[in-house]
């Protein structure tokens, strides 16, 4: 294919006959001549809905863009805002929901959009099936609550120092003779990493 030729088009919105780079069929099928047939013909949001999901017996799993695990099908013109597919899939087949709700998964897969999984409910009612679930970003269910031993000093993943360089940093600090500042350059921390050494801000099981 001649990239650098242009490909004649019927404008499927007025008619009109138009041009375009091959190179922008690899964008599209460049249907309309203009983005104002376009606007006028937009693809029905259902229909593109239908196209993205994937229906099994258990979970309709979405196979389109998602945002933070959850499905979601761009509005068309004159919207351009993103729609999230399980609240689409709830008022297709369930009706429009209701102002301040909250569409919930009874099946707790932020990619489904099954009705048969979907509820609403308020925002604690929510709040309380995460909980439920465990999902409540609370902190009750992160290592550093149910075992604190397990994230202290060197074994926590995140630890730029072990029990022995801090015991060193802590013996080592001088105002004024060793400053922190340097102290930082030679064990590879920030400032505020040997600050909160020295005040025992970190570490302070030592």
């Amino acid at each position: 294919m001649d990239y650098n030729k242009s490909l004649d088009r019927v404008c499927e919105k007025c008619g009109n006959g138009f041009h375009v780079p091959p190179s922008s069929l690899l964008k599209g099928p460049c249907k309309y001549c203009s983005q104002a047939c376009y606007r006028q013909s937009p693809i029905p949001v259902e229909t593109r809905f239908w196209k993205k999901v994937i229906i099994t017996p258990g979970c309709w799993m979405w196979k389109g863009a998602k945002e933070k695990g959850y499905g979601i099908i761009r509005n068309q013109f004159p919207l351009k805002s993103n729609t999230s597919a399980h609240r689409l899939s709830y008022e297709i087949h369930k009706g429009l929901i209701p102002e301040g709700l909250f569409v919930c998964h009874k099946c707790d897969n932020p990619e489904c959009s099954n009705p048969d999984h979907l509820f609403v409910g308020t925002h604690q009612e929510n709040m309380e099936d995460m909980k439920i679930k465990g999902r409540a970003n609370d902190g009750k269910n992160t290592p550093y609550y149910t075992n604190p031993e397990s994230t202290r000093g060197s074994k926590n993943p995140l630890a730029k120092l072990n029990e022995s360089q801090v015991l060193e940093i802590r013996r080592r600090y001088i105002p004024r003779v060793l400053t922190m500042d340097q102290l930082a350059e030679e064990y590879g921390v920030s400032r505020g990493a040997i600050l909160s050494v020295v005040h025992r801000k970190n570490w302070a099981h030592l």
